[in-house]
């Protein structure tokens, strides 16, 4: 079992709370920028390529 430290317990426990009080439909799309700023998370941009195929993936 993994120990996490108090910040880190802290991010996850704010993470949890904003996920299980702010949305309230497993149908609402979290965005990157709102994954990014305000849940905190490590957000990566795809290129235009990854991109394109992402979005090729998705509507298929």
């Amino acid at each position: 079992m993994k120990h996490f430290d108090h910040s880190e317990e802290q991010k996850m426990n704010d993470i949890v709370e904003k996920l299980s009080k702010k949305y309230f439909s497993h149908n609402y799309i979290i965005g990157r920028k709102e994954a990014l700023e305000s849940l905190k998370l490590p957000v990566v941009y795809s290129t235009e390529i990854l991109e394109s195929k992402i979005w090729s993936l998705y509507e298929s």
